[in-house]
């Protein structure tokens, strides 16, 4: 099963939650290999103690190695292996279509229980084409406003990339032009939620049935409110899903908080996800909680 995660915003922690996560999935017994797709920026390496990786990402892509799975490497924890994305070469986060797709196609051959992509920043097509990809799709945000709203425009440019998918597979290249004029917020129409370009969509495009819907609301997502204080961060929550209902007609995903804990910055200076420095402590109680209720299939 892969597992796209994204962090819209830097610094809310989506990096620190994959190593967590990664590891909590492992001692429960799953095979988990975690990908750090942050292209030019990565660090997931430094959270498993893994800074002289004799294979990373960059392997691959330089054809170092001939597969992905040659890419990864393991871990001193048990059952969870890692594809570094150490090191830096420039023009990597702008990486060519084909050699994405490729990318792709060997991320679906890779032969392990659970994959996890741990994605970059922003909402590049790049990185919502490998968004799309998971059965399962989380969000790392916290209760900032900014990263509140830098979240909302991700998932609003994601179901936008979704929509334009469909009607270039399905050859409805008309319509795809009057989608392109309807995503600019000020168009001529006055329409400024999804469900209303849907639906002015289907006017135009008879064609347009209950697949097109399912295209749209086929997968949930989960967004983590990484960094919450108790009882406090309610209301932006709210806010939160107020504006994906409203605006983005979406209504298949969960949240989930994980608390405020002084430890993580103890944790990344000793490059050990904090599951291991204190496992009792309340952020690696809700990853656990989150590993017990999150369904494996």
């Amino acid at each position: 099963m892969i597992v796209s995660i994204a962090g819209p915003k830097g610094g809310v922690g989506k990096t620190v939650f994959v190593a967590n996560f990664a590891v909590a999935l492992g001692k429960k017994g799953y095979k988990v290999i975690a990908l750090d797709l942050d292209l030019g920026a990565a660090n997931l390496h430094v959270l498993f103690n893994a800074m002289q990786a004799e294979v990373s990402l960059y392997s691959f892509l330089d054809k170092s190695v001939a597969t992905l799975a040659e890419a990864a490497v393991s871990t001193e924890y048990p059952n969870v292996f890692l594809v570094s994305g150490a090191g830096h070469v420039p023009g990597l986060a702008n990486i060519f279509y084909q050699t994405k797709m490729k990318l792709i196609r060997h991320i679906k051959k890779l032969e392990y229980d659970i994959i996890l992509l741990d994605l970059g920043a922003g909402s590049a097509y790049n990185t919502l084409d490998f968004y799309s990809i998971g059965q399962k799709k989380i969000i790392v945000t916290n209760p900032e406003i900014t990263s509140v709203m830098n979240s909302y425009s991700f998932l609003k440019s994601y179901v936008f990339r979704k929509i334009e998918r469909y009607l270039r597979e399905n050859r409805r290249f008309e319509t795809l032009t009057y989608l392109s004029e309807l995503k600019n917020p000020e168009n001529t129409l006055g329409l400024k939620t999804v469900p209303q370009i849907v639906e002015y969509l289907k006017t135009k495009d008879s064609t347009l049935g209950d697949d097109f819907e399912s295209a749209l609301n086929g997968s949930g997502f989960t967004v983590i409110f990484n960094r919450t204080k108790k009882n406090e961060d309610d209301k932006i929550a709210k806010a939160f899903c107020s504006l994906v209902n409203q605006y983005l007609g979406v209504s298949n995903y969960f949240i989930v908080r994980l608390p405020e804990d002084e430890n993580l910055p103890v944790s990344v200076a000793k490059r050990k996800p904090l599951i291991e420095i204190d496992p009792e402590s309340p952020f690696v109680a809700g990853i656990e909680d989150f590993v017990e209720k999150f369904e494996i299939t």
